[in-house]
This record gives C-alpha cells, structure tokens and sequence, in this order.
C-alpha cells in the first residue's frame, strides 16, 4: 500500500467505496472505540443498529454478509455521513481530501526515490486491488538502484487477488502458493549468504494465465510487447451478449451506427468480483445479460494471442449528463461461452480535463475523449477463445456510485441521482478502441516448476463458506 490515493483508498478517479468501507466496518471498530468520548462511542452503538442488527465486527471472515452490508449503507447514506465511520476522525479526512490530493502525499512513495542499498522482492496480483503499485514500485526499484542492486531486485506476480483465490472464483493450476516459504528462502539468501537457485536464475515471475503456468522473464515491463489495437463496430445494438457488437483489428472506415444505453444510479452494474479485496476471475455472463452494458466480442481466435503487460482503450462517448462515469473491461470467452474478466479500469467525467484537483462538469452531448488505464495482466488467449470488452457506466461496489450529477460527492444521496442516456462513438472520426501488449511468437519463454506450491487453497479458509453476492440482482 505505498499510495493510499493511488490504489488503495481511491483508485483512479474513484473511491474503492467496498474496500475501505469493508475495512473500516471488519478491521477497525474495536481499535478506534477506544479513542473516543463515551458519548461518541454511545454513537458508534447506536450506528451498528443502522447496519445490521446483529453487527459484529468479523466481517472478513463473512464476505457475503460484508458485501451485503457495504451495498445497503452507500444507496442510504451520503460518505460524510457513513453509519460507523462517520464516527472516526480518519474517515472525514479521507473523504473531505478526495479532490486534494496533497492531504495524502505523506504515504505516497511515488514521489520518492527508490534508490535501494539492498536487493527488495515485491509480490504482486493479476486481481489485487494494489495491482499497479507494485508493478510500479518494481520499475522504480529497478530504475533508480545502483546497477548491481538493480539486477538483484525481483518480481514475482500471481492470479491472485488480495486475499489469495477465492473457492468460488476461477481456480488456476499450481498457483497457490506457500508464502512463508517463499519469504523465508528469499530472507536466507539476503540475511545468511543461503543462496536460493530459484531467486538466483529469475528476476520476473509470473504466472500466465491461460497457458497456466509459471515462467521466467528477465524484465517487466516486456520490451518486444507489440502494442496492438482491437477496435469497436456494430451496427449500433451491441448491448448484451447477445447484441451486434464486434471486435477487431480493422480501423472503422465508414460512419457505424453509435451504441446507445441509459445509466441509472439507482441500478448500479454489480461488481462480480475483479481487483479488490477478493478479486479474482469468475463468470460476467450475468451482467452481460443487462441492458445497460455493450458487449463488442472478436471473431473465433485461429491461434493462441498472449498478453502481458499494461493494457489501455480510448472510448469516444458524450452523455446526456454533466458527470459520469465509464469503464471498460477485458474478458476471456472460452469455446463454452464462459465470460471470463482479465482486466478492467475506468474514468469519471469531471476529472477527465484536469484530474481531481480541478473537477469541471462535462458539456450534455458533447463528444469527449475518454482515455482509460485497465489492469496489467499475463494472459493467453487460447485458440477457439475470444477477445471481448465491456463497457457500462458503473461498478458497484469496487468503484463508488457517481449520480450522474455535478454535486458535490461528499454529501450526494439518492435523492441527487439522474439515469444518462450514453452514447459510444465508433466510426472514422471516433475509432473506439482497446490497445492489447501482445507478445510475439518468437518471445523466449522459459517455463518454472513452481518450488513454492501449496497444497492447500492460499486463502483463508474460513473464506470457504462465504457466498458470492446473488449474481442475479
């Protein structure tokens, strides 16, 4: 967590509204009741009845009810006035400064050198809220160390999510892993001269997805990627699955028909897991079923597509409104039809010009370029597969509720929300598209045995009864 305003506690231009409020509500009740006023901690007990009636603060071990809890308190209270945490001093803070990025530089390492004297490991996830910082955090250990120091950094990133893989979520061949094993063989070598084979051959190890299985890489990122752009057609109803939505390397050439879609605030898109506390990859046919999504799929792969790397899509849109949101998400279809999320990211619209310190109102109906950061990931997308992308204009709960209303967002409720009418461009003028790290053919690919696999599932198994939201609703 080396940035609290660039991973964490807002991600992109949005507030991780189900992490903090998750965290806040299943980690810190106890430990903050005791820096209160007796009258203030008269208030936290009468808030919890607010939540639920049988609050308890073991939440992380009942995801279902968490998530449950977090989707009922942000549709009936504005963030200022959050039952629980409205009682901490912290969480006014965080609220207050979410257009005042300064309030948080004392925790962002980003602006710091990484100028290392001794050799750092980092652990990343595919599906980790903290997907970038590390990734970036590596770079800049690399790029600011001493050479012999630099070449002694390593990376290793896995399918995981925050909290490992979820029971319930797509399981990945020989990935769970034993981490004290691993921390303890990395801690010999740097602390008691024990040299490791493995930490002494690889300096980037990552699990490919797809392919399913580990492998050595002598940098991230990959410098032979070929940055390659799939672009949006249809004829104009690609909402669903099931609609005309296509995607492919062809440029538009002529004036497609625009997609079209209302966003309602009040029936927000349901996050079905993706980078966050227990991210992980799981099926999105269900919210591909919605109206309110547009769905542009490739044509059956003839070959194997890897990617891996960092992933980027420029969406020509305008809206109806004077703010809003938009979101793009990578999936994976196997031949079964099975929806498979890979990556995803998104933009707010009043930060689109000049980012959170200057928020501005967009313009109803004007036509606007919409540049958005997914995820990096190490995927293959095998032959008889497709490549798909979603677009929405909500994802509830990793990312918070816009109104579709310039409002102020600390003290916005329902009664601010309007439904947009959306419209994504995609002909000569407007060439939506998503831009894909795609590995070449002749990219050596050195394969791992996995020295640090684990037997049992990485996570937390009193996780394994927990229940997945009602993907339904």
């Amino acid at each position: 967590m080396n940035s609290i305003n660039g991973g964490w506690l807002y991600a992109e231009d949005f507030l991780d509204a189900g992490c903090i409020l998750g965290w806040v509500l299943g980690a810190t009740v106890d430990e903050q009741m005791i820096k209160l006023s007796e009258e203030e901690q008269k208030q936290v007990i009468k808030d919890k009845k607010l939540v639920c009636d049988d609050f308890t603060t073991d939440l992380f071990g009942e995801t279902d009810k968490l998530i449950a809890q977090v989707n009922k308190m942000y549709k009936e209270f504005s963030l200022l006035e959050m039952p629980v945490a409205r009682n901490f001093s912290f969480w006014k803070n965080w609220i207050l400064n979410r257009d005042n990025p300064e309030f948080f530089k004392f925790n962002d390492t980003n602006s710091r050198s990484h100028k290392k004297k001794k050799p750092v490991l980092i652990t990343g996830a595919w599906f980790d809220l903290f997907n970038h910082n590390s990734l970036h955090s590596y770079e800049r250990f690399v790029a600011d160390s001493d050479p012999n120091i630099s070449k002694s950094h390593r990376l290793i990133v896995g399918p995981w999510g925050h909290l490992g893989i979820h029971p319930l979520f797509r399981q990945f061949p020989g990935s769970n892993t034993d981490f004290s094993k691993l921390i303890m063989e990395w801690s010999q070598q740097q602390l008691s001269d024990i040299k490791s084979d493995f930490f002494q051959k690889n300096p980037v190890s990552l699990y490919i997805m797809g392919e399913n299985r580990w492998r050595s890489e002598q940098e991230w990122p990959l410098s032979d990627a070929i940055p390659t752009k799939y672009y949006l057609h249809s004829d104009g109803s690609a909402n669903t699955f099931k609609g005309d939505g296509k995607l492919s390397k062809v440029k538009p050439t002529n004036n497609e028909k625009a997609d079209h879609y209302l966003s309602d605030p009040s029936n927000p898109i349901p996050s079905i897991s993706g980078h966050s506390l227990t991210g992980g990859s799981i099926d999105q046919i269900i919210n591909e079923s919605r109206n309110d999504i547009l769905v542009y799929t490739s044509s059956t792969l003839e070959e194997d597509i890897e990617i891996i790397g960092y992933i980027k899509a420029t969406i020509y849109a305008s809206t109806s409104a004077n703010d809003t949101d938009f979101f793009v998400k990578l999936i994976d279809v196997t031949p079964e039809g099975i929806a498979y999320n890979i990556s995803q990211g998104g933009r707010r619209g009043r930060y689109l010009k000049k980012g959170r310190t200057s928020p501005m109102a967009l313009i109803p109906g004007n036509i606007e370029e919409w540049n958005i950061e997914l995820k990096a990931t190490g995927n293959v997308f095998k032959k008889g597969h497709k490549i798909r992308i979603e677009i929405a204009s909500s994802d509830f709960c990793n990312r918070d509720i816009n109104p579709n209303k310039f409002v102020d967002l600390k003290t916005a409720t329902k009664k601010d929300y309007i439904i947009a009418q959306q419209t994504i461009y995609h002909d000569v003028d407007h060439p939506s598209m998503i831009e894909l790290p795609i590995i070449p053919k002749e990219h050596k690919r050195v394969y791992i045995d996995w020295p640090f696999r684990n037997g049992e599932d990485s996570m937390n198994m009193q996780n394994a009864k927990c229940k997945i939201m009602d993907r339904g609703k």
